[in-house]
């Protein structure tokens, strides 16, 4: 998401915005939710409120996704996705067994995921009902607590990057310019051109 969009969301909604946000895009939401505190932009216990809202944001679309697998298992088994972010989850699995829900928070395209795949192998729901909200907890407090402590770097970090994607999807959108076919011109630059064309001197 274009980070003024983000700032101009949080600017109407506040917490509201931050809630729905850590559903969808997390990462950079609760950074910028904790440059925001950094400066008290939601009153009083700036911090506090953007780790209880940013908590619950993550624990709902934690749930959403769990039983999203509990509840539709087959078809979820059949989808693209669930084939290719299997491996990754099963090894993640594997490797650190329940504690891979919290290291998934933070790897790009598993997060979903993770509770996708615990809910087609139904775990117990108390169970991951409480490791969702630990790992919510501490993915919110580390990124949030990342942008309230280091404001001033987290703010040039995220700008940079925009500019970047910026730059590199720019640079992509001419480079698939310059290989496209030769346009004709619009009938309306034929005609305007015709019209201007001077008449032969016997009148045809």
């Amino acid at each position: 998401m274009h980070l003024d969009f983000l700032y101009d969301l949080i600017g109407h909604y506040g917490l509201y915005a931050v809630f729905i946000l850590a559903m969808i895009e997390g990462d950079i939401t609760l950074l910028l939710a904790g440059v925001l505190a950094h400066s008290y932009f939601f009153g009083e216990y700036s911090f506090a409120r953007v780790l209880l809202w940013g908590t619950l944001g993550g624990f709902v679309s934690d749930n959403a996704a769990y039983f999203l697998g509990r509840g539709f298992c087959k078809g979820v088994r059949d989808s693209t996705f669930y084939r290719v972010t299997r491996p990754r989850i099963e090894r993640l699995t594997k490797k650190f067994g329940p504690l891979s829900i919290f290291l998934s928070k933070y790897i790009y395209g598993l997060r979903w995921a993770a509770c996708i795949f615990y809910g087609v192998a139904r775990m117990s729901y108390l169970r991951f009902m409480v490791l969702s909200a630990t790992s919510c907890f501490l993915w919110v407090f580390v990124l949030s607590g990342a942008g309230f402590f280091f404001s001033g770097a987290v703010v040039g970090l995220i700008g940079d990057f925009e500019q970047a994607a910026q730059e590199k999807l720019q640079d992509l959108k001419q480079e698939f310019q310059e290989h496209l076919p030769f346009k004709p011109p619009r009938r309306t630059e034929q005609k305007k051109s015709l019209a201007t064309k001077p008449r032969d001197a016997d009148g045809d």
